[in-house]
């Protein structure tokens, strides 16, 4: 027993090792827009009060009343501390890595703990993930990843009981967990679908199912989803209104959805379709989980065979339903697949583990691909790093800059360039979001412009004028004429 306990504590571990990495490498990323306005204030009772109001009554173009309560309450903890904020985001990738890790044993047994932390690590080790860490506004994304997964382990644990008050029970804490996660962003939301299949599927314990036992696991599914379902349907079905009237239309379905499938598919593998130039990511991910799902199927002796089977399938079509949700965004991000990412990790778990369970194949072999597998996302991790570089360089001279606008009196006038394109990140002129509370008064007016030239800009006529490089770092300072 003890030593079980020690086995499972160690991969644990190894599952969220990459975090060290993040928290050593952005620990001190500056906030950025957006997150440090969410952030602004320690209010936590109004954005909760919004929660509770946005969630049954709603009245936004977003649904992300609960995220923006977990921003609050990041704000309460954390004040104005950078390296508090930063490691409390960093923890939401752990905690859905850590989840991964549980789910995929719960699922099988724990008898690929290996497996299952290898799959978590390449999690981590993914673009989506260094993107969702280098930018703090990608908080929505990593709750929802989070309130997914650890949705799923409820279900997972739950979904075989039988007692009327445990089926109640098990609707209350479901729809708590529901709320919470429809209301983090809207790539959550074929979360419930996903439940569905995989409680459907776990009631079938007998293959091929006869009519009686699937007409007994489609009622006991319903009984367990009742409330959640009930919730989801009125919550899509207003929204839906509320959001074809506003003007996001566009943003979130106004690109080119085979671009972005082959895009993201490649962004989770850590491949690039603009630099390799190759545009079948996609098809080459469903021709890989279509014939190992047929061969897995073919080659099943036994119910644990199959069982492994079912629950590939189970996490490819949540995959599928997950990224056809932002497949036709205008901006397609690596960010963007945090969500569907987990269930695409999940799937090459049960591939993995359906393989290592054939009696004709070594057990050995399978690792050894797996370990090619997370090489491979080891090597191509680390070339992404130079394309996130310059945000820790223009973090440490914004800081050092806002560490001479303390020492200010009066008002502050900013210039950077505007061919650094993420300047913006963490200006977003004029009034430079939040940005006071990092200059040592609020009262303390900024004056922040992105310009083609800051050193062909005159100074300010009042106050000090600071000069920024390509890099954010002050150039020049000149008191005005006026003084401060």
């Amino acid at each position: 027993m003890t030593s079980s306990i020690h086995k499972n504590l160690f991969f644990g571990l190894v599952a969220l090792s990459p975090i060290v990495f993040y928290l050593v490498k952005f620990s001190d990323l500056f906030l950025l827009i957006e997150y440090r306005q969410w952030v602004n204030g320690s209010d936590v009772w109004g954005p909760a009060s919004g929660f509770l109001t946005y969630s049954f009554s709603p009245t936004s173009n977003f649904s992300r009343s609960f995220s923006l309560l977990v921003a609050s309450v990041f704000g309460a903890t954390c004040d104005a501390s950078i390296e508090c904020h930063n490691l409390l985001n960093i923890a939401l990738l752990g905690g859905t890595s850590l989840g991964i890790y549980v789910v995929a044993n719960r699922l099988t047994a724990w008898r690929f703990q290996a497996l299952a932390a290898l799959a978590s690590v390449a999690f981590l080790l993914s673009h989506p993930a260094i993107d969702a860490v280098g930018w703090q506004a990608t908080l929505h994304d990593r709750v929802g990843a989070l309130l997914c997964i650890w949705t799923v382990y409820i279900f997972v644990c739950f979904d075989q009981k039988k007692r009327w008050w445990e089926i109640v029970l098990v609707n209350f804490v479901g729809l708590i967990a529901i709320v919470a996660t429809y209301n983090s962003k809207e790539a959550t939301w074929p979360v419930i679908g996903s439940l569905a299949l995989l409680v459907l599927s776990r009631q079938l314990t007998e293959f091929p199912a006869n009519a009686a036992t699937l007409i007994e696991a489609v009622v006991r599914t319903g009984s367990l989803l009742l409330l959640p379902g009930m919730y989801v349907v009125y919550k899509v079905t207003t929204y839906a209104t509320q959001f074809a009237n506003s003007g996001y239309v566009n943003h979130a379905f106004g690109g080119n959805r085979l671009k972005n499938l082959n895009s993201f598919v490649g962004y989770h593998f850590n491949l690039s379709p603009k630099s390799a130039g190759v545009d079948f990511y996609f098809a080459a991910f469903l021709g890989m989980f279509v014939v190992g799902i047929v061969l897995s199927y073919a080659f099943a002796k036994n119910k644990d065979e199959r069982t492994a089977a079912n629950l590939t399938v189970w996490a490819v079509v949540s995959f599928l339903a997950f990224i056809a949700v932002p497949s036709g965004t205008l901006y397609g991000s690596p960010f963007y697949l945090v969500v569907p990412a987990v269930f695409l990790t999940l799937a090459i778990f049960f591939l993995l583990a359906r393989a290592a369970s054939a009696s004709a194949a070594p057990r050995s072999m399978t690792f050894a691909v797996a370990a090619v597998f997370l090489l491979h996302q080891v090597v191509a991790f680390k070339s992404l790093l130079p394309e996130y570089e310059p945000m820790i360089t223009f973090s440490q001279n914004v800081r050092k800059l806002l560490k001479l606008v303390r020492t200010e009196q009066g008002d502050v006038t900013i210039l950077y360039p505007s061919k650094n394109h993420r300047g913006y990140m963490f200006f977003d002129p004029p009034e430079g979001r939040a940005l006071e509370a990092f200059a040592g008064s609020a009262a303390k007016r900024l004056d922040i412009r992105s310009v083609r030239n800051p050193l062909m800009q005159p100074p300010s006529e009042r106050g000090a004028t600071y000069w920024l490089d390509e890099n954010l770092a002050v150039m020049r300072r000149v008191e005005g004429p006026s003084g401060g």
